[in-house]
């Protein structure tokens, strides 16, 4: 019976790596293959899985030196993967999210509501943070009158922003934002 086992879960991770290298990014694929992992009940194939994917995720990730140049701009999220692993699509974004990163690495995120006249409304509420790289990780540490917390820039490139939220670990995917183009001239 033992061997059985060891062979589902060589079989089952063959097959999640083939996903993993078939997927648009590698991190998207080892963050497929982490949550595949999750819905299968046996600690010891969790434990063993979580450690598989943790070292396939270290190994993959990109520079972080490289990632800061792209946190500047407009973000909005386009999906949650919560801790449990359930995930959470949004279709519409009432809110964005303005990065601004200075080149003492320190910066402000603010939310900000787009307006039919391109425009944003904001609160100019703003959580400030300082940004440090640790073990080869990207990591923001946020302060606020009210909190602290600190997140992981798992990817940042042109069009994608990852996430993950050390308090909670769930793990944010945003896009850039695209401002919508209402043409209302009838020509």
């Amino acid at each position: 019976m033992r061997y059985y086992c060891i062979l589902f879960f060589n079989f089952g991770l063959l097959i999640n790596l083939i996903n993993v290298i078939s997927t648009d990014t590698v991190l998207e694929g080892a963050r497929n293959l982490y949550f595949n992992f999750l819905e299968f009940g046996d600690m010891m194939y969790k434990r063993l899985s979580l450690l598989v994917i943790t070292l396939l995720l270290f190994s993959c990730s990109n520079d972080p030196n490289t990632m800061i140049n792209h946190l500047n701009g407009y973000w909005e999220i386009d999906e949650v993967t919560l801790s449990d692993g359930t995930k959470k699509d949004y279709n519409f974004n009432d809110t964005i999210d303005y990065i601004e990163v200075s080149d003492s690495l320190s910066g402000f995120r603010r939310k900000l509501k787009p307006n039919l006249f391109g425009t944003f409304e904001t609160s100019r509420s703003e959580e400030n943070f300082s940004i440090k790289i640790e073990d080869d990780s990207l990591n923001i540490y946020y302060t606020t009158p009210y909190s602290k917390w600190k997140e992981t820039i798992l990817n940042a490139n042109e069009t994608q922003l990852i996430i993950l939220n050390n308090t909670n670990k769930d793990v944010y995917i945003y896009k850039r934002y695209e401002s919508l183009d209402l043409d209302f001239d009838t020509k």
